[in-house]
C-alpha cells in the first residue's frame, strides 16, 4: 500500500498486478524478481525491488533523472505486484 500510495502522490501512473486476484502470476512474479514478498516494483520491466528500494530510489532523485525530457513525474512504465495478505 506504500508503494501505490507514493506512486499516487508523486503522479506516477502504475498496473498493480493483485496476486489474491491473479495467483497464477505469483510464480512469474517471484522467478522475475527473485524475491517471495510483495510489493515487488518493475520499471520499464527492470525489477527495482520492493517498497524500500523504490523509497530509496526516489530520495535519490533517481526518478527525476529520468522525468526531465516528459517534463514531469510520469516516469515510464511502472508495474507494481502486490498482495493483500
Amino acid at each position: 500500500m506504500r508503494a501505490k500510495n507514493k506512486m499516487q502522490k508523486l503522479g506516477i501512473d502504475y498496473i498493480d498486478i493483485n496476486l489474491d486476484n491473479y495467483p497464477e502470476r505469483r510464480a512469474e512474479a517471484k522467478e522475475r524478481s527473485g524475491r517471495n514478498t510483495v510489493p515487488q516494483i518493475f520499471f520499464n520491466n527492470r525489477h527495482i525491488g520492493g517498497f524500500d528500494d523504490f523509497d530509496k530510489l526516489v530520495r535519490e532523485d533517481f526518478f527525476l533523472v529520468y522525468s526531465v525530457k516528459f517534463k514531469k513525474p510520469q516516469l515510464g512504465f511502472i508495474t507494481v505486484v502486490v498482495s493483500k495478505k
